[in-house]
């Protein structure tokens, strides 16, 4: 049986050297427009391997092959069966057959079986570009039939340089594609100029918004909206008359709270251009934060706020220990104290350094220094109180004195110093 098989493969080696055709990639010269000649490699290389390129859809119809389509995309699909697919690279150096389905491909030529091929799929089996490897198919054959029972049997197939080579000089394909080429490039370049002159319109649309102001707080350098101008239709191939700007308008990210009518348009491509002018009315503002500045003193010491930060001063040639602080705001209190170790020590005749007033707020004076809703008017017809007491120690006298104030504050003052 192991002779027998020896001698079968012996033989299948013999006979494929009488077979000469495959599908190795050579280069052959065809005649372009104007008996030009033109030197171009044909064979086959896996699909997957090939850069970018073209795809034709050739036709036989039966006394002349024509070009169908061209395209930069892979044509899949054929209408019959004189219809081929074909790749060209973009230098118009390379050219194949494009299939869809190769199922057996030894590097050389196709392996077909009748019942196996695949029949819906465009492949090399059933591609009019082949010529079949006698010497292999014979082969085959030979072997499928001791092995198989003769249900393997078939041909084996490579690519018909010498017809392919006809196809490419009768149907002129070589001027064909570079008119393709020059039509692709003359498009992008009418796309480019099309979207230079859509980008350039931007600057026709003119947004000028109408403030009516209710709060009574808006001044001419707040942000209030934000503009958003979006291009649809600016994809090649471009058609002017369908181009369209969506013009969003909305709030910025502030403490106004606005009405803005209408928030958005929609506009078409014109030589005129446009003028919008959005209504944009503001109801009030929200204020967080707000504190008044304060200052008070007594003989020994003095307390300043800006209305951020707190700065205490030593008015005398004592040191002095700043043992608590104490803020209030309305009918809340917040007190802070230092303790032994971290005691606010001040020598004669300096001032601490800036402390921050949320180092002394707790979460009820937050929200008392936060504002919503607010108009001017109904600012000024409100009040707050604001103020601290601190307890302090002159270090010789051993006493605890306290320096305390509250005062009250019109809040339309108050945010007007903010």
């Amino acid at each position: 049986m192991m002779r027998n098989l020896f001698f079968l493969v012996m033989l299948f080696f013999s006979l494929s050297l009488l077979g000469c055709a495959s599908s190795t990639p050579k280069q052959v010269s065809v005649k372009t427009e104007g008996e030009f000649e033109h030197n171009i490699t044909i064979g086959y290389k896996v699909e997957r391997t090939l850069p970018d390129g073209y795809y034709l859809l050739i036709e036989d119809l039966g006394s002349q092959w024509i070009i169908k389509k061209i395209s930069e995309k892979p044509i899949v699909g054929r209408q019959n069966t004189q219809q081929e697919v074909l790749y060209i690279n973009k230098g118009l150096t390379y050219l194949q057959p494009y299939f869809e389905k190769v199922k057996y491909f030894n590097g050389y030529t196709f392996e077909c079986s009748p019942l196996l091929d695949d029949k819906k799929s465009y492949t090399p089996c059933n591609s009019n570009l082949m010529t079949v490897n006698v010497g292999m198919s014979i082969g085959k054959n030979i072997f499928s039939a001791v092995t198989t029972l003769g249900v393997a049997s078939g041909s084996h197939k490579a690519i018909d340089r010498e017809k392919i080579a006809d196809i490419v000089q009768k149907t002129n394909m070589i001027t064909k594609i570079r008119e393709y080429q020059q039509q692709i490039e003359d498009a992008a370049r009418e796309c480019n100029r099309l979207k230079q002159i859509v980008e350039s319109f931007r600057d026709k649309i003119a947004v000028k918004p109408q403030i009516i102001d209710k709060s009574g707080f808006y001044t001419e350098d707040a942000k209030i909206v934000s503009i958003n101008n979006k291009i649809v239709g600016d994809t090649c191939p471009i058609n002017l008359d369908r181009v369209e700007y969506v013009i969003s308008i909305n709030q910025a990210k502030s403490n106004f709270k606005v009405n803005i009518e209408p928030n958005s348009y929609v506009l078409r491509y014109n030589s005129e251009g446009y003028e919008l002018k959005p209504s944009i009315t503001i109801i009030s503002k929200d204020f967080e934060k707000v504190y008044p500045q304060y200052f008070n003193e007594d003989d020994a010491i003095r307390i300043e706020f800006d209305g951020k930060n707190i700065r205490l001063i030593n008015k005398t040639d004592k040191y002095i220990q700043i043992w608590s602080i104490t803020v209030y705001y309305n009918s809340k209190v917040s007190n802070y104290n230092f303790g032994e170790k971290s005691i606010i020590e001040l020598p004669p005749r300096t001032f601490s350094r800036e402390l921050f007033i949320e180092t002394f707020t707790n979460a009820d004076i937050v929200k008392n220094s936060h504002y919503s809703n607010l108009t001017a008017d109904l600012a000024k017809k409100q009040y707050l109180s604001f103020g601290f007491a601190i307890k302090y120690r002159l270090v010789d006298q051993h006493i605890d004195k306290t320096l305390y104030k509250l005062n009250t504050y019109n809040l339309y003052s108050v945010l007007s110093q903010l």
